[in-house]
């Protein structure tokens, strides 16, 4: 229902989420508690909202239904609701129960109505606005659903130089099962593109190559055909658009891949190339003719003779692709330990913005950047930014736990960290409690709870083996069952003491492998 869109625009904001009226919409959308009204007028302005005021309009039509008000009058009325402006709030709260008054109603019963329409006008959203949001996401989510590979390119091309939010659309899309082939010379253009059931990477999202490299590189492929080398994609290029550093770029990408050349190797004689590269351009354009017969047969036999270069170990060609690219793009350090860092952590960089100041969250990742200062008292704190699968996050380390875990955020190994949410932070930032290195965790790691989702049915032999590997190993995190049965019910139970445990990396995945990953989950 399209109206249900409508109101959930208003009401995902963090004043509704916290006044408690978002779960009261919920309860009498769903029949769970009854829909009243504190008077029949009231009904038509606010049924498509199940009795709760919503919009900021619905003030004012009970202003101007139930007390008289005038349009202009009923607005003054929400700008000083809004507002809170108590002087004029006691003012058009006179003004209101007069009117209502007037208009058959009781006083008390008015001035009841005035002090919901107050509490509600404060979190009311303008309901014109939420009609507009509503279509677009309604539009937007259409698309995704239906066309997601030319929805995720066309999101992705609004935000080319947003690395952050690349990162995540990325993830998303590995997420959604959708495939995001590298950037290539032979098949891309500018933005990101759709070619069958995949997504081609823009090669103008590419750092430091730009829109007129782009177009010089595209232009010759489709006048001249495909490049079949890297000697024959150097000389082909128009060196006042792509100049080594653009091709360095190109290189470090993934973006010549199709040519068929080792990365490293053509990063390594890339100078000698793009020197011989020139000659032939300056050759070309003066009229002279190679001894061997021109053409680019001829020039194929002057070529220079490649190098060999040591072989790039898989991190070093991370980081190359990071640099060019903003984000580990053909796999990431997390992805040989994604199974144990899903297993550890609570949240992850995509959702920890929607999280309130103060909350506890575990998350876990890789140190991007690495920040220390010397306080005040003159202890050394540091500012550290984590990239996990979905993207980055900042943590504030202050000195008590940066002595302890200095170690932990100099090292390019995973770890895991648990932290509050900053209280002023929208953007997901943490203060660090305590860092620990990814492989401790489960051993060294401040986790209070296990728990262990069950189906209402499930076979006796399975629970005794899970109770069995409970037994096994001892200690002081408590085990909680969550039970889910067959009509989408659910009950949660807390194991006896007996069955608290020590987690350990080992425990953790002999369960998954009786209960399914997504049902071991620690806290």
């Amino acid at each position: 229902v399209f109206e249900d869109l409508v109101a959930l625009v208003a009401l995902y904001r963090p004043g509704p989420l916290g006044s408690g009226m978002v779960d009261d919409f919920i309860e009498r959308r769903h029949g769970r508690r009854n829909i009243t009204y504190e008077v029949k007028a009231l009904e038509p302005i606010l049924r498509s909202t199940y009795g709760v005021i919503v919009f900021q309009e619905q003030v004012m039509q009970i202003a101007t239904t139930l007390a008289g008000f005038t349009p202009g009058g009923a607005d003054l009325l929400r700008r000083a609701m809004g507002k809170k402006q108590a002087e004029a709030m006691d003012e058009q709260r006179e003004h209101f129960v007069q009117g209502a008054v007037r208009n058959g109603y009781l006083t008390e019963q008015a001035g009841g109505i005035f002090d919901l329409m107050a509490f509600f006008a404060g979190y009311g959203f303008n309901r014109s606005h939420s009609v507009a949001y509503a279509l677009l996401a309604y539009c937007t989510a259409y698309l995704k659903a239906h066309f997601p590979n030319e929805f995720m390119a066309a999101l992705m091309g609004c935000d080319m130089e947003n690395t952050d939010k690349l990162t995540r659309y990325v993830g998303d899309c590995r997420d959604m099962g959708l495939t995001t082939l590298a950037p290539s010379v032979n098949d891309g253009v500018y933005r990101f593109a759709v070619g069958g059931e995949e997504l081609r990477y823009g090669l103008g999202a590419v750092k430091g190559v730009g829109q007129g490299a782009v177009a010089s590189i595209v232009q010759d492929r489709e006048a001249n055909g495909p490049y079949q080398s890297f000697f024959d994609f150097c000389q082909r290029l128009d060196s006042r658009q792509v100049n080594r550093k653009v091709v360095e770029a190109l290189i470090k990408g993934g973006a010549l891949d199709c040519l068929g050349m080792p990365r490293w190797d053509m990063f390594g004689n890339m100078p000698a190339v793009l020197e011989w590269a020139q000659r032939q351009q300056t050759d070309r354009r003066d009229g002279q003719i190679s001894l061997f017969g021109g053409g680019a047969e001829g020039a194929a036999a002057t070529a220079p003779n490649i190098d060999a270069t040591p072989a790039w170990q898989s991190s070093e060609q991370l980081t190359y692709e990071k640099e060019a690219l903003g984000f580990y793009f053909s796999s990431h350090p997390l992805m040989d330990v994604q199974d144990e860092w899903r297993r550890l952590v609570s949240t992850t960089s995509r959702e920890l913005s929607e999280y309130h100041g103060g909350e506890s969250v575990t998350v876990g990742g890789i140190v991007t950047q690495h920040r220390s200062q010397l306080t005040k008292k003159g202890d050394r704190m540091a500012f550290v930014t984590i990239e996990d699968l979905h993207g980055s996050f900042e943590v504030t380390v202050f000195p008590e736990v940066y002595r302890d875990s200095i170690g932990a955020c100099e090292s390019d190994a995973p770890l895991i960290v648990w932290g509050k949410v900053e209280n002023d932070s929208n953007a997901g930032r943490l203060v660090a409690q305590r860092i620990v290195p990814l492989k401790d965790a489960a051993e060294l790691g401040e986790f209070k709870r296990l728990t262990l989702t069950l189906a209402g049915d499930l076979e006796q032999d399975i629970l005794l083996k899970v109770r069995s590997l409970l037994t096994q190993a001892p200690g002081s995190c408590n085990v909680m069952l969550s039970v889910r049965f067959a009509d989408g019910e659910r009950m949660s139970l807390r194991a006896a003491s007996q069955f608290s445990i020590t987690p350990s990396m080992n425990l953790l995945a002999q369960l998954e492998g009786i209960l399914g990953a997504d049902n071991v989950r620690l806290a």
